[in-house]
């Protein structure tokens, strides 16, 4: 089994035994149903600190993050900056129709993810907490793993991602 889950994590590790600070950072996003707008890709705009990524249900935009309390409302305010931003980089973007968002990323303190096997269930294995990199880092997080669950030593010291280091 792989524990590779969102901010419910914390119960699992509860089980395994293993304590982990593990936190989640909200991350803010605007949804454009109709952006008048196309991507074929995922466009990021460093300067601007924003991310455009077409989906089915129209345009995503994400840029912002907040360390907030566990249990903390979402802000709005942190999703109209993405939205005001969104329109000075591109100002023919149509905005009448648009959703806030707001999702989770697992973020530890040191700013490493876990990638690792459970001690006291050696069938789990786990790879989490990659906070914003998750997609960035997935593939090579995935090899480490499919190393790791065919039996084969992985191609990296994984001590630093050590579940067990905090």
């Amino acid at each position: 089994m792989v524990l590779a889950s969102g901010a419910g994590a914390r119960q699992f590790f509860t089980l395994l035994g293993i304590d982990v600070p593990l936190e989640g950072v909200a991350g803010y996003q605007v949804l454009l149903s109709d952006s008048g707008v196309e991507f074929r890709n995922s466009v990021i705009y460093g300067d601007g600190g924003l991310c455009f990524t077409p989906m089915r249900r129209g345009l995503q935009i994400g840029g912002t993050i907040e360390f907030a309390r566990r249990g903390a409302a979402p802000n709005s305010r942190r999703a109209q900056i993405i939205l005001d931003k969104a329109r000075r980089v591109l100002p023919q973007l149509k905005m009448e129709s648009h959703e806030f968002g707001v999702g989770y990323r697992l973020f530890l303190p040191d700013t490493k993810p876990i990638i690792d096997r459970s001690k006291r269930l050696p069938n789990v294995l786990m790879a989490i907490g990659h906070g914003q990199l998750g997609l960035t880092l997935g593939v090579t997080t995935g090899r480490l793993i499919a190393e790791m669950a065919s039996g084969r030593s992985p191609s990296t010291d994984l001590s630093p991602f050590s579940a067990y280091r905090f």
